[in-house]
């Protein structure tokens, strides 16, 4: 499979709690013709001992990263902010700068 990448738009941004009780992001990003989401990782963890799912660490590297990443401060101002994707057999493996070489690919950064 070869790598793509792409120029694109950050269309819209959701943060929660997701139908099972994970906590996940998703940027939804796009371009003329096209659109897809980045993001869906489980950004806390299940705690065996609370029979519950708790904070992780991996949300705040996830939220920092993109907002370094693409240059933004505020996870509010990313809707309309420019950025690249990387895809690999049609999957957004990586969000870059628009301009900049910097990269966030979640699976390396989280050992996954």
């Amino acid at each position: 499979m070869s790598d793509k990448i792409e120029n694109a738009v950050v269309k819209a941004t959701q943060f929660g709690v997701e139908d099972h009780g994970i906590l996940s992001a998703w940027l939804h990003v796009g371009a003329a013709g096209w659109g897809q989401g980045f993001g869906g990782y489980a950004l806390d963890a299940w705690d065996e001992k609370k029979k519950r799912r708790v904070g992780s660490e991996r949300a705040g590297i996830f939220v920092r990263r993109i907002l370094e990443t693409l240059g933004v401060d505020e996870w509010e101002k990313l809707k309309g902010t420019p950025c690249r994707v990387r895809r690999v057999g049609g999957l957004i493996v990586a969000l870059g700068h628009f301009t900049d070489d910097k990269w966030f690919e979640p699976k390396v950064e989280f050992g996954l």
